[in-house]
Parts: C-alpha cells; sequence; structure tokens
C-alpha cells in the first residue's frame, strides 16, 4: 500500500491541471533509480514526456496538446518524493482518450490516423483536439477541414 497525498493547485490559469503528489520512501532511492522507473513504465508511452532533473511541469508546456509532463524530486531531509504533473485537462481529458481510443481499437498507431502518415495524423489529431476543447470551453472556433 502507498500512501500518497495529493494536491491540485488552485491558480489563475486558463487551461490545465497542475498538481504535486508526496509520498514517504520505504528505502532510501536515488534520482537516477527513480528516472529508470518512470522510463520503464512510460519510456514508450508518446504523450508522456519526463522531465530532466530539476525541471518542474509547468502548463503552458501542455496548452492545446495530449502530452502529460511528469517531474520529482526526492526530499532527504523526510525522506519523501515529491512528483509533480501537468496537463491540458480540455485535450489530454475525453478528446485526446477519444482519439487514443479510437487509434488503439482499430489498430493504429497512438499518434495516426487511418489512411495518414504520422506526421498528417498528429496535426488533424491536435488541430481536432484543440477545436473540441475550445468548444467544450466555449470559444467561438471557425476553421476548414482538410483531409479529414
Amino acid at each position: 500500500t502507498v500512501k500518497l497525498s495529493f494536491t491540485p493547485h488552485l491558480v489563475p490559469m486558463n487551461r490545465g491541471i497542475l498538481v504535486t503528489e508526496y509520498a514517504s520512501l520505504k528505502k532510501e532511492v536515488t534520482k537516477a533509480e527513480i528516472r529508470e522507473i518512470y522510463e520503464t513504465y512510460y519510456g514508450k508511452e508518446p504523450f508522456i514526456r519526463i522531465l530532466d532533473d530539476g525541471v518542474c511541469p509547468e502548463t503552458k508546456w501542455v496548452e492545446g496538446s495530449n502530452y502529460a509532463d511528469i517531474g520529482f524530486q526526492i526530499d532527504p531531509r523526510t525522506n519523501r518524493i515529491i512528483l509533480m504533473g501537468a496537463i491540458d485537462n480540455l485535450v489530454k481529458g475525453a478528446a485526446g482518450q477519444a482519439v487514443q481510443t479510437l487509434n488503439r481499437l482499430f489498430g493504429y498507431k497512438v499518434r495516426s490516423c487511418a489512411g495518414m502518415t504520422e506526421d498528417e495524423a498528429v496535426c488533424i489529431t491536435s488541430v481536432w483536439m484543440k477545436r473540441t476543447a475550445d468548444v467544450e470551453s466555449g470559444k467561438q472556433w471557425s476553421y476548414s477541414p482538410w483531409r479529414l
């Protein structure tokens, strides 16, 4: 069982969720060991970015994207790990999950759309997800659909 303190931050920003979690460590570990665990678990995930040592995630880095940025620090004084994450909840939420799920369901790469190159798909998927997120947040949005 892992006891985790979860702290979402309420700050004046337009979009996104920034969160900090704290957990007590049962043994002494290094940052390299923690990073290896993250790389093993998330290393092949296209929308998870594990940030460099000392870098804290910011919501502006994930705005309008399907990325989740993860950072962490170890506090040796308290033997706790401090985990930080940032997502654009309007995109990483329902819209991004829908695209990823459909791609998996039909056997496509997670970052692709049927019959398109990965670059085309990422571009169109990002535009679609941003449009969906903007509409969900009440923003007016118009565009000319291309190659859908």
